[in-house]
C-alpha cells in the first residue's frame, strides 16, 4: 500500500523564524509537510481531517490534547522537568537523548548554497558559562586530556563510580542527573576548544557571544539578527561542537551552517561513524581530537575547493532519516 503522509505543524512567529526549512515546508512523492501560525485554522483542519493528516503542535501551543497528534518540544526533558511539564507518548523532541530512546524528529538541510572560493574566517556562535558543580569541575580536570583527544567519548561516560550532584534540589530522576552532568562537562569542553582556536587562529577567529568577554576572550556581542548570522556563516568555516543535551550529528545548528553557505567542521558525535563508514571522504568535516581540529581548520581555511557536492551528499543521507521518521508517525 502506498504510504503518503500529510503533516501540519502549528508554530508561532518567533519559533517559525528558527525552524529549519524541512520543518517549514517540505514536499516529496511520499510527504507533504507545512508549518502554519494560525491556531484557529489548525483546529478547523483537525476537526475536518483528523484521521487523514498528522497534526503537530510546537511547544504545547494548544492545551487541548484532542487538537493535535503530537507535541514537538524544542526544550530538553531536563528543562521540561524543572518547569513541571510532564512528558508523554505524544511528545516529540528535536534532539536525541543520550540515555534513553526518546521520540525525536531528525532534520536535514534542504537548500545547499554554493560556496565562493575566497579567504575564510573561522566562526563560532556560543555563550560561555563554566560555573558548575564541584563534582563536574573535578571530573573534568581529571579527565580533560582524555576528552580533548577523544571528542566523542564525552557521550560515553561510565557513571557507576561517579557521585552525581543533587541538581536543583528537585529530586531529579537519575537519567536527568546524568544529562545535567554531561551538560556541565560540555560547557568545559566548549571553553577549552574556544581557547584553543583563539590561541592558534586569533586573527581569523570570529567568536559570537557576549559572555565570553568576562573570561578575557575577545568576542562579538550576542546578535540575534538572522540576517547578520547568515552574513557571518556564508563562505566561512563554522564550528559545530554538538548539542549540550543531545547526541545528534545533524541538529538545527548544523542545518543552519549548511543551508547558509557555511563550511562545516563538527566535533565527532555518537552517530558520526555511520556516515563515515558510508562516505569516508567526508572525514574532512569531522574531527575527534584537538590535533585533528587544528589540522582540519588549517586545511579548510586555506582550501580552494568548493565543497557544495559533499554537503549535498550529507543532506541526502539525513533526508532519508527525516522521511523515515515522518512516514512512521501515526494519528
Amino acid at each position: 500500500m502506498f504510504n503518503f503522509k500529510i503533516v501540519i505543524i502549528l508554530t508561532n512567529y518567533s519559533r517559525y523564524q528558527f525552524l529549519p526549512n524541512c520543518l517549514r515546508y517540505y514536499i516529496s512523492k511520499n510527504i507533504f509537510l507545512i508549518s502554519i501560525k494560525n491556531k484557529f485554522l489548525f483546529k478547523i483542519l483537525k476537526k475536518i481531517f483528523k484521521k487523514k493528516i498528522i497534526f503537530i503542535s510546537c511547544d504545547k501551543l494548544l492545551n487541548e490534547n484532542n487538537f493535535y497528534d503530537y507535541n514537538l518540544w524544542f526544550n530538553s526533558e531536563l528543562e521540561l522537568y524543572l518547569d513541571n511539564k510532564p512528558i508523554n507518548n505524544k511528545d516529540l523532541f528535536v534532539y536525541k537523548n543520550p540515555f534513553f530512546e526518546n521520540e525525536h524528529i531528525p532534520v536535514f538541510p534542504t537548500r545547499i548554497v554554493t560556496h565562493e572560493v575566497k579567504k575564510k574566517s573561522i566562526v563560532y556562535f556560543s555563550e560561555a558559562n563554566i560555573e558548575t558543580s564541584e563534582e563536574a569541575r573535578q571530573f573534568w580536570h581529571k579527565n580533560k586530556d582524555y576528552f580533548l583527544n577523544n571528542f566523542h567519548k564525552i557521550n560515553y561516560i561510565e557513571f557507576s563510580n561517579i557521585q552525581l550532584p543533587d541538581y536543583h534540589q528537585k529530586n531529579l530522576p537519575e537519567y536527568l542527573k546524568k544529562l545535567s552532568f554531561i551538560k556541565e562537562l560540555k560547557r568545559f569542553f566548549r571553553f577549552e576548544i574556544v581557547n584553543l582556536i583563539h590561541k592558534n587562529y586569533n586573527k581569523d577567529f570570529i567568536l559570537v557571544g557576549t559572555s565570553w568577554q568576562k573570561y578575557g576572550i575577545r568576542s562579538l556581542k550576542s546578535n540575534y539578527s538572522i540576517k547578520k548570522k547568515k552574513e557571518l556563516i556564508k563562505n566561512n568555516v563554522c564550528i559545530d561542537l554538538g548539542s549540550q543535551v543531545g547526541t545528534m550529528e545533524m541538529d538545527f545548528r548544523t542545518v543552519d551552517i549548511i543551508e547558509n553557505g557555511g563550511i562545516l567542521l563538527q566535533a565527532k558525535q555518537k552517530n558520526s561513524q555511520e556516515l563515515l563508514e558510508k562516505y569516508d571522504y567526508l572525514n574532512k568535516f569531522i574531527c575527534n581530537s584537538k590535533i585533528e581540529l587544528l589540522d582540519k581548520l588549517n586545511f579548510l581555511i586555506k582550501s580552494k575547493e568548493c565543497f557544495t557536492n559533499q554537503f549535498k551528499i550529507i543532506s541526502s543521507y539525513h533526508k532519508k532519516k527525516f522521511e523515515e521518521k515522518i512516514l512512521n508517525l501515526k494519528n
